[in-house]
This record gives structure tokens, sequence and C-alpha cells, in this order.
């Protein structure tokens, strides 16, 4: 009797760590995996305001780029812009070229630049940087300053973005 009971006992013991086991490993191949090379990152602005060169008023602004990772090690990412658009007012830039990096840790820090045309076709440069937070595993923010222009003028930019992975 007391064998039976202690059989009975490993039995149940043995199915309870079996499904423990089963479960850690069922939520660790679901938990999402950090930047790799080749992923296509989305960097879309929450809210933005631009500065109107000249004056003290600003006009909302809004950024949408798509990035490619290019390198990662333990805490970098390294990305290449391959397109996107920086709006404001009645401006819209699109953004022929680019790249930046991040330092990407729960408190990290984001840059990023490149060149983009409006619609008249003159080349203008940007360049934007921030403390960028890991909220959690599927939710990156970055808020960013900077600002594009050309030779003659800058408007100042100020934005709040999310970054995502494209899926």
């Amino acid at each position: 009797m007391l064998l039976n009971k202690r059989l009975l006992s490993v039995l149940i013991l043995s199915m309870v760590a079996f499904s423990t086991v089963v479960a850690v490993g069922h939520a660790a191949a679901e938990e999402p995996r950090g930047p790799q090379v080749g992923d296509l990152l989305t960097i879309k602005s929450i809210r933005g305001t631009a500065g109107i060169p000249g004056s003290e008023d600003s006009a909302k602004a809004t950024l949408a780029l798509t990035a490619t990772v290019t390198e990662v090690d333990e805490k970098r990412v390294k990305f290449e812009i391959v397109s996107g658009e920086i709006s404001f007012g009645d401006k819209a830039y699109a953004v022929n070229s680019g790249g930046g990096g991040a330092i990407f840790q729960k408190f990290g820090w984001i840059m990023l630049g490149g060149e983009a045309t409006p619609q008249s076709g003159e080349l203008h440069k940007f360049r934007l940087e921030g403390m960028l937070h890991i909220e959690g595993p599927r939710l990156v923010v970055a808020g960013m300053t900077g600002g594009i222009g050309d030779e003659d003028t800058r408007t100042p930019l100020r934005v709040f973005v999310r970054i995502s992975r494209t899926q």
C-alpha cells in the first residue's frame, strides 16, 4: 500500500513538472526576439511639432520612416532608412536616403539622419536624436529633437515616435 502511494505521488509530481516545463518553454518560444539583421522597422510619429523659422509659431509635424536593420551587437543596432516622409504645415519631404543607430536597452538613445526632398526638388538634410525607451515586449518609443533644412533655412523638429518591427 505504501509503495502504491509513493508511486502515485511520483507520477503526479512528474506530470506537474512536465506540464510546468512545457508551459515555460511555450511562453519562452512566444517571447518577442530583439532586432535582427534584415528586419524592417517602422518609425512613426505619435505626435510632433515643427517650429516656423523667424516666428514663435509652430505647426503639427509627422514622420513616417521605414528602415532595414544592417548591424546588431549586444546593445547597438544600426539601420538604413529605405523610405519615408517628413511633413509639417503644408510641406512634405520625401526621404530619399539615410541611416541611424540606437543603443537598444530599457533606456537607450537613438539617432537618425539623411536626405529628403520636397516637391520642388531641392535637397534638404535632416537629423533627429533623443532618448529611446523599451516600454514592453512590443512597445518601443522615442522622443527626438533636431531639424530639417537646406543651407539657408533650418526648421526645428520635435517628435515622439513609436518604433515597431514590420510584420
